[in-house]
C-alpha cells in the first residue's frame, strides 16, 4: 500500500514537471522565424500599397495639372485677335454733342495684333530680338505660344480684361502709353494685352527629395520684362501645333 502511495507521488511530480516545462530552443527559432516572416510579408504589403497610392495619386495631380494648363491657355486663345468692335469713348473735357465711337482698326494697331496667335519652334519669345524668338535657357526646349488681344476693360484689374497673365496692369506696357488716360482709371482706348507661355525650369521638394522639373510658366506685356514667371509645375514638355484660317 505504501509503495502504491510513493508511486503515485513520483507519477504526479513527474507530471507536474512536464507541465511547467516550455519551449525548448528549436521551437523558439522555428517560432521567431515564422514570425519574422509574417512581419517581411506584411511590410511588403503595406510598402507596395503605399507605392501603388503614390503613383496613383502623381499621375492624378499629373492630369489635373495638365487640364489647368490647357483650360487657362484655352480661354485666353479665345482673346486672341479681339477688339471692341464699338465703343464709347471717354466723354473728353469740352463734352460732345455726338457719340464717339471707334471700330476695329485697320491702321495703328500694334503690329503684332495682325498675328493674333504666334508661336515659337523650341525657343522663346522675346519684345527685345528682332523676330520675336529667341534661344532658350540650355536646360529648356519647349515651345511659346504668344496670344494677343486688346482689352475691353472697365477700371480695376477684376472687372475687365487688362490684366496680362501674371496679373499686372497692360496699361502700363510701353506700347499702351497713348492708350491710357492721365488721371482716368478707365483707359481711352482699348489696351493691348500679349501673353506668352513656354516653360521655365523649376525644382521642387517632394518627400524631402529635390526634383529638377519644368513648369509651365508665362509673361505678359504688363509687366514690361522678360522673366517668366512659373505657374503650373511638373510639365517636362511642351509642344503646340495650330493652324490659322
Amino acid at each position: 500500500m505504501n509503495n502504491r502511495k510513493i508511486q503515485n507521488n513520483i507519477a504526479s511530480s513527474s507530471s507536474a514537471s512536464k507541465a511547467q516545462q516550455g519551449f525548448s530552443l528549436i521551437e523558439f527559432m522555428v517560432s521567431i522565424v515564422i514570425s519574422m516572416a509574417v512581419v517581411i510579408a506584411a511590410s511588403y504589403v503595406y510598402l507596395n500599397s503605399r507605392e501603388t497610392q503614390r503613383t496613383l495619386s502623381e499621375k492624378s495631380m499629373m492630369f489635373e495639372s495638365a487640364r489647368f494648363a490647357m483650360d487657362l491657355i484655352g480661354r485666353d486663345i479665345e482673346n486672341a485677335g479681339f477688339y471692341p468692335v464699338i465703343r464709347i469713348e471717354n466723354i473728353p473735357a469740352g463734352g460732345r454733342t455726338t457719340a464717339q465711337e471707334y471700330e476695329r482698326p485697320s491702321s495703328g494697331a500694334h503690329a503684332a495684333f495682325n498675328n493674333p496667335v504666334f508661336g515659337c519652334n523650341a525657343t522663346v519669345f522675346s519684345a527685345a530680338a528682332t523676330s520675336g524668338c529667341t534661344t532658350h535657357s540650355a536646360s529648356t526646349t519647349g515651345d511659346t505660344l504668344v496670344v494677343n488681344y486688346y482689352s475691353n476693360d472697365e477700371a480695376t484689374l477684376d472687372t475687365g480684361q487688362r490684366a496680362d497673365c501674371t496679373r499686372a496692369d497692360s496699361a502700363d506696357a510701353t506700347e499702351n502709353s497713348s492708350r491710357k488716360a492721365t488721371g482716368l482709371l478707365r483707359p481711352l482706348k482699348p489696351l493691348f494685352v500679349s501673353n506668352r507661355y513656354t516653360l521655365a525650369p523649376t525644382v521642387t521638394t517632394i518627400e524631402g527629395k529635390t526634383i529638377n522639373t519644368f513648369s509651365l510658366a508665362c509673361n505678359g506685356n504688363g509687366a514690361n520684362s522678360t522673366t517668366y514667371t512659373p505657374f503650373v509645375a511638373g510639365i517636362d514638355q511642351m509642344r503646340f501645333a495650330y493652324m490659322v484660317r
